[in-house]
């Protein structure tokens, strides 16, 4: 059988236009009878069973760790993890003739979590917790580790130098007038965000954290989650780093809200089948809280617009723009219902909404 490509569509390969990187395969034994293309990879049914073959372009040293990573969730027990293959030489990372790096992977004929799909979000969210109870491995002092206080500061202070540099400007676009007429809200909930971390001794958390070996997936979106029946994966791990495992949570919580227009419900549903398996405690229910508070899309666009030609920023950027202005009162309403106890308690929590 073919692979999809998470997508729902099966897509063969009549050419060598995704056959780049198929020659790995004579270092591991494998023999390729169909090939597919995947997100950013080909996918090949082998004589051995359903491989992915994807560049890479990390560290050694990285790849090793993460390999390590999902050797250790597979013996406790996490079967569906996309383990990196060795090839004959026992090398995780194999070069073809042309000088390119690629990985092999053990992969599944499955689709990727439809985020529409409220079976799939929750199905997610249950493996997320289970998962997250075995992430734990011997911090090694140099692979990367979150420090989000610093982080929160610094998108603040980069917030800060894009209002002044947009007032200075003599000439000013619709979306730099609309940008600066909110930035000082948004500014003010980032302010405040750093407020409630310091109040939470984040510093301590973090300490205590890498002392645990808490290691994060890093990217928790709908194309990580792949999904067949009522089983599951969490796959690529490209981008793991050590840290509360709220920042997994928080991640995929957002990108389902922004698609569901922050649905209070839903948000619920989703927490509760997280807990349901991997319960959290009291500070990692304010540490989730603050991680949800921070305005993380105003910053992106913000910051997007600061990095790029401001003559030719695309329309999408408005479009954006207005979606999260649109958004702004559901999103404080969510907080209100979900998490209101948890940050009153951190300190000055106000649903303020413009007029």
């Amino acid at each position: 059988m073919m692979a999809g490509n998470g997508r729902g569509k099966v897509l063969r390969t009549s050419s060598n236009k995704y056959d780049k990187g198929l020659s790995v395969l004579e270092q591991y034994d494998l023999v390729s009878e169909s090939t597919c293309r995947g997100r950013g990879s080909l996918l090949c049914q082998t004589d051995q069973g359903l491989k992915m073959i994807k560049p890479y372009t990390g560290s050694v040293k990285r790849l090793e760790k993460i390999n390590e990573i999902l050797e250790h969730l597979k013996c406790s027990g996490h079967e569906n993890v996309d383990r990196v293959l060795r090839n004959k030489e026992g090398q995780l990372l194999t070069v073809d003739s042309e000088g390119y790096a690629y990985l092999v992977k053990d992969w599944w004929d499955v689709r990727e979590c439809e985020v529409r799909l409220e079976g799939d979000v929750l199905l997610s969210m249950e493996l997320m917790a289970q998962m997250h109870k075995d992430m734990f491995l011997l911090y090694d002092g140099v692979c990367e580790q979150e420090n989000l206080l610093e982080l929160y500061r610094k998108h603040n202070q980069q917030m800060k130098k894009i209002r002044t540099y947009i007032r200075d400007r003599k000439q000013k676009s619709i979306f730099e007038y609309e940008l600066l007429e909110r930035i000082g809200e948004y500014l003010e909930l980032g302010t405040r965000v750093v407020k409630w971390m310091e109040a939470l001794e984040y510093e301590k958390i973090r300490q205590r954290d890498l002392d645990m070996g808490s290691v994060c997936h890093g990217m928790c979106n709908q194309h990580n989650f792949l999904l067949a029946g009522d089983k599951a994966a969490l796959v690529n791990f490209d981008h793991f780093f050590y840290g509360n495992h709220t920042a997994d949570v928080a991640q995929f919580l957002r990108k389902v809200m922004e698609k569901h227009n922050w649905d209070i419900e839903l948000g619920q549903k989703m927490i509760a089948a997280y807990e349901s398996i991997c319960p959290m405690s009291l500070e990692e229910r304010k540490l989730l809280a603050i991680r949800m508070s921070y305005p993380e899309k105003f910053w992106k666009i913000a910051n997007y617009y600061y990095n790029n030609n401001k003559a030719f920023l695309p329309e999408k950027n408005m479009d954006k723009l207005q979606v999260l202005i649109e958004q702004k009162d559901k999103w404080m309403s969510f907080l209100e219902v979900v998490f209101g106890k948890e940050l009153r308690d951190l300190g000055d929590f106000k649903t303020r909404r413009k007029p």
